[in-house]
Order: C-alpha cells, then structure tokens, then sequence
C-alpha cells in the first residue's frame, strides 16, 4: 500500500486513488514545523515513510504509521475508507436509479404497445378474417373439384 496524505488540499491518496474535502485538522505540528505531506509505503507488511515539511526543514523518516506516543496517521487510512464506502454507495443509488428508469421506460413502451393492439387488432382481425374466408372459399371449391374427379 502506498500512502499520502497532504493536509493543506485535505487529500488522501491510497495506491495512486484521491479522495478530497478530508479533515485532517488533527494533524499537528511536530516540532514546531508545519506538516506539508506524509509519504508511507508498505510493502509485505513492512513500512517506511517520511514526513515532508513546510520549508527548508530536513524530511523526518518514519518506520510506524505515525509518531510514536503523538499521533497516528491510521486515521487518514479510516477517513479515505468512509470516502470509498460513501462513494461506492452512491454508486449503488445511481445503479438502481438507471434501473429504476429503464423499468419505467419498458413499462411505458409496454403499454403503447398494448394501446396501439386494442386500437388496430379489431380492424387486423376484420382484414384477417375477409382473407381467411376468400382463402376458405376457395379452398372448398378445390376439394369439391378433387372428389369429382374421383368419382
């Protein structure tokens, strides 16, 4: 996992994915210098990072997730998280909406479809039945033929 959090654009990037409009208020100073961007990279389960600063201050490596017995960075990790779920269920809203919409649509389309039925298939049946008659008619007149030449 490769972590960074710069709290003066409220970001948290976890593996190269941003969220943004974090809190990251809780983050202090440290030695009176102002924190411009926590790196960390775990690789196996092993970490190390470093803690950039604002101005020419000297970066401070770190082998934990944070600053022993001062803070922990896990917190920006949870929030980005929360981010993710949040974002994820909107996702799911806008999945079930687009359903929602196109059962809608099938449902309109259905009932046009069954309107224009009852209002065409009474004439449809009338064509239908006059052709099926002429059809019938002439279809008797050729079985009589046919018995007459058979006897």
């Amino acid at each position: 996992m490769k972590l960074t959090i710069i709290p003066v654009d409220k970001a948290v990037y976890i593996d190269e994915k941003c969220y943004r409009d974090i809190d990251l208020t809780w983050i202090p100073d440290i030695d009176d210098k102002k924190v411009h961007a926590i790196q960390w990279e775990e690789i196996d389960g092993v970490g190390e990072g470093e803690i950039e600063f604002v101005g020419p201050s000297e970066n401070l490596k770190i082998n934990i997730l944070g600053i022993e017995g001062f803070c922990s960075f896990q917190k920006a990790i949870d929030q980005w998280n929360e981010k993710q779920e949040e974002e994820e269920a909107l996702y799911q809203e806008y999945l079930a909406e687009q359903e929602r919409l196109k059962q809608e649509e099938e449902e309109r389309l259905h009932a046009n479809f069954l309107s224009f039925n009852q209002a065409y298939l009474p004439v449809l049946e009338e064509e239908n039945a006059e052709e099926d008659s002429e059809e019938d008619g002439e279809n008797i007149f050729y079985d009589i033929e046919e018995l007459l030449k058979e006897i």
